[in-house]
């Protein structure tokens, strides 16, 4: 189906919802925790946290999901820390259907969750797949996609990502992720009850960036970690840089573009055979 028909189409008849089914049942903790309905619409990708422990069984899903509606060959990709990257090649699309996977969220070098801490606050979407409450989901974003340097908003961001609509939609779940960011807690709290009220909290959220800023100092190796996939994006693996760069489009020549990520990701499907680096 075509990009503009797969937009356009209703989330019930979204070729996504089989495989969501089917990943909510690999772990109780496993499950969407942000933008399920604009994926489920067809627009971007679908971003998923679940435990490394999962990932063998989330690759073996993804790609007989895959395999069962034709969109071969799947791609998985590893390199970025704590995320691994899940495409599929859908017949006559312009982009990638992409799954995300991370067992780890980062903020200024620093943690902001792992998936076993956002497990909690999961719940069963009534189409059969679990997601992450929408408070929580919002109280990350707020974080993640509209706060910028020096405690600055990103209005794109807080709008584009529905912060604001999130967090008023359910605060208590809200309440319970702002619970994950320890001291920084409540200059979180004042934070988001200004963006409720359509202000800005700078003070406010300049102390959250600053605790996230502090706490990195404590884990020097995700700190490290991040660095080196940021200088790694001078010469990255052609996975990464036709997601970063090209915006999930397929590349025009498809069998060459694959046969080079055969030689660093794994390819499953269409005599492409299975590598992982």
């Amino acid at each position: 189906m075509p990009k503009a028909q797969l937009a356009a189409a209703p989330a019930s008849a979204s070729p996504w919802l089989p495989l969501l089914r089917s990943l909510t049942a690999i772990s109780p903790t496993a499950g969407v925790w942000k933008n399920a309905e604009p994926a489920l619409a067809g627009e971007g990708d679908i971003d998923f946290s679940a435990l490394p422990a999962d990932w063998d069984g989330i690759i073996e899903r993804f790609v007989a999901w895959a395999g069962e509606r034709g969109f071969t060959p799947a791609v998985v990709c590893r390199h970025a820390p704590d995320t691994m990257f899940l495409l599929a090649v859908q017949p006559d699309a312009v982009g990638f259907l992409q799954l995300d996977v991370r067992s780890r969220v980062t903020f200024r070098g620093s943690t902001v969750f792992r998936a076993e801490d956002l497990g909690p606050m999961m719940r069963m979407d009534p189409r059969g797949f679990r997601r992450l409450r929408p408070g929580a989901e919002g109280l990350l974003k707020l974080v993640l996609r509209g706060l910028s340097a020096g405690g600055r908003p990103k209005p794109s961001g807080l709008q584009r990502e529905r912060v604001a609509a999130l967090i008023s939609e359910d605060p208590e779940g809200a309440r319970r992720a702002a619970a994950l960011f320890g001291l920084g807690e409540r200059p979180l709290l004042a934070g988001m009850e200004a963006v409720v009220a359509s202000k800005w909290n700078r003070q406010a959220m300049l102390g959250v960036e600053v605790r996230f800023l502090l706490r990195g100092a404590v884990e020097p190796a995700t700190a490290w970690r991040r660095v080196r996939s940021r200088l790694s994006d001078r010469d990255p693996c052609p996975v990464l840089h036709v997601l970063r760069r090209r915006g999930r489009a397929v590349p025009v020549d498809l069998p060459a573009w694959l046969a080079l990520v055969s030689t660093t990701d794994m390819v499953v499907g269409d005599n492409y055979g299975k590598r992982m680096v």
